[in-house]
């Protein structure tokens, strides 16, 4: 699961590092990831409890999804992602399709605080 691999590279980085209680994560995930985010605090919760990381908080950020238009070059960002954002007209040439994804796919740790 996605809270399992963020976990396992919080423990390998506080192992790294030499440090051994977790405060806070942070989380970033594209609009196009499908991550929901009760979900993603749900599975964070239940995967830390009776662990040493039993008091961490998982800060998760949203990315908006970012295309650019093939036809003018015009980039435009769109709050949610469903299966018809490739039928949306660009908001500059009217084109409905051909879009490169310049943003909306990531899903990294952002960073970790730790003692």
């Amino acid at each position: 699961s996605i809270i399992t691999s963020i976990l396992k590279i919080v423990k390998n980085e506080m192992a790294k590092n030499d440090v051994h209680k977790l405060f806070k994560v942070k989380v970033c995930y594209g609009a196009l990831t499908n991550v929901v985010y009760d979900a993603l605090q749900f599975a964070f919760q239940a995967s830390i409890k009776n662990t040493n990381f039993y008091n961490a908080v998982l800060e998760a950020e949203k990315i908006p999804l970012k295309l650019k238009c093939q036809k003018c070059f015009n980039s435009f960002c769109l709050e949610e992602a469903d299966s018809t954002i490739f039928f949306l007209p660009c908001p500059c040439c009217k084109q409905q399709t051909d879009y490169n994804v310049e943003s909306g796919r990531e899903l990294y740790v952002q960073y970790i605080h730790a003692e």
